[in-house]
């Protein structure tokens, strides 16, 4: 069985993803489930595959436009319970970038990984 970045969780996992990092040790750990569930999630959306999307890239070149990118918020709060905006997926940032915010935004996010 093929291992994810996440201990106790196998790649592929149909948890939902704030399952998955509701039950992380360190916020590595998060990012870890949450990148590979964004890029499900948009692979998804633009009817490719996940290996086609790279996370060094950002939303804007896959042409993701404005209303990809408010179901991608949508998406983010209701599986990461992550809350970001319009404005975070479209911005010129890496999807990494965007995936790092909403690790530390997701209210389920443990309390001591919580940076203060």
């Amino acid at each position: 069985m093929a291992r994810s970045g996440v201990p106790g969780v196998a790649a592929g996992d149909s948890a939902p993803v704030h399952t998955l990092v509701a039950r992380v040790t360190s916020l590595e750990e998060a990012t870890i489930a949450i990148t590979e569930a964004l890029v499900r999630q948009v692979a998804k959306t633009l009817q490719t595959t996940a290996s086609e999307i790279d996370t060094g890239r950002f939303f804007h070149s896959y042409g993701i436009d404005s209303l990809v990118a408010i179901e991608i918020v949508q998406w983010a709060l209701r599986e990461a319970k992550a809350n970001i905006t319009v404005f975070d997926v479209l911005s010129g940032v890496p999807i990494t970038t965007l995936r790092n915010k909403m690790a530390t935004k997701s209210s389920v996010l443990p309390k001591e990984l919580v940076a203060l």
